[in-house]
């Protein structure tokens, strides 16, 4: 019974995938618009940072990145070291350059983030 309900979830998950594979080329049937943004004053970019819409403004706070690569000449580089952000980026205007607005209280990375009506609320691990 379990394998059943699994062939039939996959089958599902496929039937999702193609049909929106099939529509990505048909602009009138888009949902969302994307494009390319200005990448973050950070060189290396940070992961699993908090963002979210707030006053018509893109707003990046936090994350983390590894300055040193995680691997070096096919070995794990034991110097390695993940570092955490509290830079806070902000982008008015979606041609226009990253900000540096303020900094968090703390670093922080890997939390929530959702954009609200009235803002982007947060919650830190």
């Amino acid at each position: 019974m379990q394998k059943t309900w699994c062939h039939l979830l996959g089958f599902m998950v496929v039937l999702v995938v193609l049909g929106t594979d099939l529509r990505a080329d048909d602009t009138a049937a888009a949902i969302l618009h994307w494009q390319q943004l200005q990448d973050l004053p950070d060189p290396l970019g940070v992961a699993g940072a908090y963002s979210g819409v707030s006053a018509g403004m893109l707003i990046v706070a936090g994350g983390a990145n590894f300055p040193e690569p995680l691997f070096k000449d096919g070995q794990r580089n034991p110097s390695a070291r993940k570092a955490w952000c509290g830079e806070v980026y902000v982008l008015a205007e979606p041609d226009g350059q990253w900000q540096t607005c303020a900094r968090l209280p703390r670093p922080l990375a890997y939390g929530a983030s959702v954009t609200t009506p009235d803002g982007v609320v947060t919650e830190a691990p």
